[in-house]
């Protein structure tokens, strides 16, 4: 018997650019749910980290703190 294997896609995706000619891809999952944060520079394979809700908000936090 053969099961169906169910996808899981992004609800929200974000891409931004950053100095360098790196790009930063945010997916979301949902609003409970961890998000998917990943770097990639050039050709270079892509790093990332999944990020809890509250690691996501306290990230943004800072962010923000740094740009002022």
């Amino acid at each position: 018997m053969r099961q169906v294997v169910t996808k899981i896609c992004p609800k929200t995706r974000r891409t931004l650019r950053a100095l360098g000619g790196q790009r930063i891809v945010i997916e979301g999952f949902g609003r409970r749910a961890p998000t998917f944060v990943a770097i990639a520079r050039g050709d270079e394979a892509p790093r990332g980290a999944w990020l809890s809700p509250g690691e996501l908000r306290r990230l943004a936090e800072t962010v923000r703190r740094i740009l002022k």
